[in-house]
């Protein structure tokens, strides 16, 4: 976590010269304009995600008319989801906006026809893809890659038939903990860096969220319209604090939860700076830029606090 902030970092330390590897671009490619106004009728996936149904309301808010949900199995996934962070009242509001998709983010297509896929492509003008496994230590490198690998070229595959922007929700772990070639030294990594030589393969979650960010950049070389919002560690709502309806996936809640059981807490870590995104603010934000002019943002606390904090 504190190489990770120091990587995020926008202080004054030396930035090494670290030069490409792997065929990865060192930066993001740089992003054709957006519409000006807001989209009006929008893909999205995850929906019945932490996030994601964040996200569902935040778009609502902006002034979506038809939000379009991408959701395995029946609707009642959806209203389960959406009655836990809001309520009856807003969820019967919310439906009453949203066509539901029963898919697979992970299957060709999402899982449907080549004529649902390609009619669905002509009733939209946004695609925002959050689904993703977000279990970051999580084993099953398979299962990792067929959500957040083969989602993300589901998803720029109807941006494309429909030639319309993605926004893809990514997250700032991609920066990695360190250097490869030099784990000792400081650096930082900007919304304009890409690879810089971090450690990105670390992790089986961040390798999975790396390579789906690469997908998205190859595809921006052959005329895909992005933009890629890099989310930090998410926790509960800034306006009433309600969290995450299974928190046992969650990085924020397993690392408290961690040092709640020991009772303690290594001295060497105890000004380590802890990322806390509140998920509302975040999802608040995320539909706000939906005309930003640069590919990557970085959306997490600008001042974290200290794990003793």
């Amino acid at each position: 976590a504190q190489e990770q902030a120091a990587l995020l970092s926008s202080g004054s330390e030396a930035v090494l010269s670290v030069p490409q590897t792997e065929n990865f671009p060192r930066a993001v490619p740089t992003a054709q304009p957006l519409p000006t106004t807001p989209p009006t009728h929008v893909f999205l996936t995850g929906v019945t995600g932490f996030f994601g149904a964040h996200l569902l309301r935040a778009l609502l808010e902006q002034g979506v008319q038809r939000l379009y949900c991408l959701v395995r199995g029946d609707k009642e996934r959806l209203t389960q989801t959406l009655d836990w962070y809001f309520g009856a009242a807003y969820t019967a509001y919310a439906l009453s906006k949203a066509t539901i998709i029963t898919g697979d983010v992970s299957k060709p297509s999402f899982g449907l026809s080549d004529a649902d896929f390609s009619t669905l492509s002509q009733r939209i003008d946004a695609v925002y893809h959050c689904a993703a496994d977000v279990r970051h230590y999580a084993a099953d490198r398979e299962s990792l890659c067929a959500v957040n690998q083969i989602g993300v070229k589901n998803a720029i595959a109807l941006a494309k038939a429909g030639n319309i922007p993605l926004h893809h929700i990514s997250t700032a772990s991609v920066a990695g903990e360190r250097l490869t070639a030099f784990p000792n030294q400081p650096a930082q990594f900007t919304e304009d860096d890409f690879n810089i030589g971090q450690n990105w393969k670390a992790n089986a979650y961040v390798e999975s969220k790396f390579l789906a960010e690469a997908e998205i950049y190859q595809a921006m070389q052959h005329g895909l319209n992005a933009r890629v919002y890099r989310l930090g560690r998410l926790v509960g709502r800034a306006s009433d604090g309600v969290f995450q309806k299974r928190p046992e996936t969650n990085a924020a809640y397993l690392l408290l939860r961690a040092i709640y059981v020991l009772g303690a807490l290594p001295q060497t870590l105890l000004e380590t700076p802890v990322d806390l995104t509140p998920v509302d603010w975040c999802a608040d934000t995320v539909a706000a830029l939906h005309n930003c002019t640069q590919t990557a943002n970085h959306l997490f606390h600008p001042a974290p606090p200290s794990l003793f904090q």
